[in-house]
């Protein structure tokens, strides 16, 4: 039988052609295949049902199919292809949101407990706050879980290798659980001196990166929270963060895994033309994912230039950056916080007054990060642009979040001059 635009609840199929012939509860698959927009499908081999008359009884409704689809046992080959998994699953979740599987599976047993051995490949894959290229591995399903061996990472280009093992019951009658007192283990590795420019096709918050490194990670016990061990090394290393203008160079870090998080205990880079920063931090775990990320920065003499028509140079000794989300459910934004002190900047753009607050001072656009600062200026500071030509000195508070730029403070003005409808003032102070 060929059955065209076949609409099922949430779903829709271009095609499905079935291939079998039936006698009692013994089924003979010879083809049952689909085609759809949202991936293929096909499988061959037998079904067993534990009624005769299944067919008949499954026609009464839903319930019933559900009830034969229970007591069934099957001897199947099953091959699904670029099969968008969260689209059969559940229809209401974004497409991909499981990733692309293609699979050559041999699937016997029961329903309810059914085994599988076969080859699997999972395409683009997100798993924030990363995006998975590519995975690819031997898998075995049987009653303790799920096994992922001689698995592939791609890490845009490079390949590491993986080693899973999830104590996740699958059933084709209900949701998949995890197993009560059975743990998980997780174990990947990449070549040692691995090249990192393909990283950002796996961590979208990078922009660019350069240089060597090397992961071991393991994560063993509660899925919910695994024991983690491994460690992490960049070797003369550049990296750029996406809405960023700065870059980090000759950047070294060092890490090791423990407990749910991930200790930076070494980071070195440069930055700018004599600019150097040093940091320590930690990367706390949710699961098997990173989640937010913290870190103690000291930066001397370093180039700040991601906000539009600012360039200055500066140094902190207790500045943190925080990579977490401005508002729930919201994209991860990195966060400065701290004090800094500006040695020298120009700043060339324009500023709106909000005459709502004349306290509140921003530039006209901003970029995507986000920031609580203390600032101290000292006379190289400069603002020039059409009507204004000033040296500040000063201390402010410079603010950035999902309100907007809010700069308050007071600065000293040693000298300058200012346009205002054609005609120039000199600023001896003010």
């Amino acid at each position: 039988a060929v059955v065209d635009s076949l609409v099922l609840p949430g779903r829709e199929i271009d095609r499905v052609r079935i291939l079998a012939t039936a006698r009692g509860g013994h089924v003979a698959v010879g083809e049952l295949s689909f085609n759809s927009d949202r991936g293929d499908a096909s499988s061959d081999g037998t079904l067993e049902f534990d009624r005769a008359d299944w067919l008949r009884y499954a026609a009464r409704g839903t319930g019933p199919v559900r009830e034969v689809w229970r007591g069934a046992t099957m001897n199947l080959e099953v091959r699904p292809r670029s099969l968008d998994v969260a689209y059969w699953a559940d229809p209401q979740l974004p497409a991909g949101h499981f990733g692309y599987v293609t699979a050559d599976l041999d699937v016997e047993g029961s329903t309810h407990r059914p085994r599988a051995r076969g080859t699997v490949d999972v395409r683009s894959f997100p798993a924030e706050p990363f995006f998975l290229p590519a995975l690819a591995g031997e898998i075995a399903v049987d009653s303790m879980g799920v096994t992922l061996s001689r698995g592939r990472l791609d890490l845009g280009g490079p390949e590491a290798t993986v080693q899973a093992r999830l104590p996740l019951r699958v059933s084709l009658t209900g949701p998949a659980r995890f197993l009560e007192n059975e743990g998980v283990r997780v174990e990947i590795l990449t070549p040692e001196d691995m090249d990192l420019a393909g990283l950002p096709e796996l961590w979208p918050d990078l922009r660019r990166t350069s240089g060597e490194g090397t992961l071991y990670f393991v994560a063993e016990g509660d899925p919910r929270a695994p024991e983690l061990s491994g460690r992490v090394v960049i070797r003369d290393g550049e990296v750029q963060l996406r809405g960023w203008s700065e870059w980090l160079r000759d950047l070294e870090v060092e890490g090791q895994f423990s407990d749910q998080s991930l200790t930076l205990y070494r980071i070195e880079a440069r930055e700018g033309a004599k600019g150097r920063i040093n940091a320590v931090g930690s990367v706390r775990f949710d699961g098997l994912l990173p989640d937010d990320i913290a870190l103690d920065v000291e930066a001397d003499r370093v180039l700040i230039s991601s906000v539009p028509d600012l360039k200055a140079v500066g140094s902190g000794n207790d500045i943190r950056l925080r990579l977490e989300r401005p508002t729930p459910g919201a994209p991860r934004v990195p966060t400065v916080t701290g004090s800094f002190v500006v040695d020298k900047a120009v700043y060339t753009g324009a500023f709106e007054s909000d005459p709502a607050s004349a306290a509140e001072l921003g530039p006209n656009a901003t970029p995507p990060w986000m920031a609580r600062l203390r600032i101290r200026m000292v006379d190289q500071v400069r603002i020039s642009n059409a009507i204004t030509e000033l040296r500040v000195a000063g201390a402010v508070d410079f603010v950035r979040d999902t309100q907007g730029t809010r700069i308050r403070g007071e600065v000293s003005i040693p000298s300058g001059r200012i346009s205002i409808v054609g005609t120039n003032f000199r600023i001896n102070q003010g």
